[in-house]
């Protein structure tokens, strides 16, 4: 499991203030791979990274080809070799070969429809560098744990667990941030609802194969 830190407001964040917030959470990645963070004066982001896929380039945090998304991200990606593709077909490179460059890739295409294509547990942070946004979301059944806060000035503080936002002065409350929702720019909206109604006019031969299909499909 990783560790992830997000401070993002209107002026000038600090890079010190992220390591703190990272630091009650060393235990959410491997030491080697402790403070993984980048600078972008009014964004600072990071994490702490359990290295799996591309151990030692995919050194968070990881931008778009054309360099204006930056993305932090903690999960798992079961589709991104498909999605890989798919983007390199419509002219995206990649130096990596991981589901991080994949996503923040994909949200350079599809912006949040990205969250309709992928397959995974996950909660991320893009922030764009051309308009000074971002962009957040978690996985639908909020595999991957997140919060938030903001404080009294609009900034946005965003961590992978409590401990992390607690102990800053200028929040007065943590938020979680709840499953299959996204967050634009500090705008939170719902993306994916489970449906619950129940199709009575399939026979029990076409359930049982469509049980066995999704059941192939999540083994693989």
């Amino acid at each position: 499991m990783c560790g992830i830190s997000a401070i993002f407001g209107k002026n000038k964040q600090e890079i010190a203030q992220l390591e703190k917030m990272l630091k009650p959470i060393a235990h959410r990645g491997e030491k080697r791979y402790f403070n993984e963070s980048a600078d972008f004066g009014t964004c600072v982001l990071g994490m702490n990274r359990l290295a799996i896929i591309d151990r030692e380039r995919a050194k968070q945090p990881i931008s778009s080809s054309d360099g204006r998304y930056h993305i932090i991200f903690n999960g798992e990606i079961y589709n991104f070799k498909d999605l890989q593709s798919e983007l390199k077909e419509i002219g995206y490179s990649f130096s990596t070969d991981s589901d991080t460059e994949v996503l923040v890739n994909g949200y350079a295409e599809w912006r949040e429809k990205l969250l309709d294509k992928v397959s995974g547990m996950f909660a991320f942070f893009i922030y764009d560098s051309k308009d000074n946004t971002f962009f957040v979301a978690r996985d639908p059944f909020g595999v991957k744990p997140l919060y938030w806060a903001k404080d009294e000035k609009e900034n946005y503080y965003f961590a992978s667990e409590i401990k992390s936002l607690v102990g800053i002065d200028e929040i007065k409350v943590v938020n979680l941030f709840p499953p299959s929702h996204f967050m634009d720019n500090g705008k939170l909206k719902k993306y994916f609802s489970l449906e619950t109604k129940i199709d009575e006019s399939i026979t029990e031969e076409i359930a049982v194969n469509k049980i066995r299909e999704l059941f192939e499909i999540m083994v693989r």
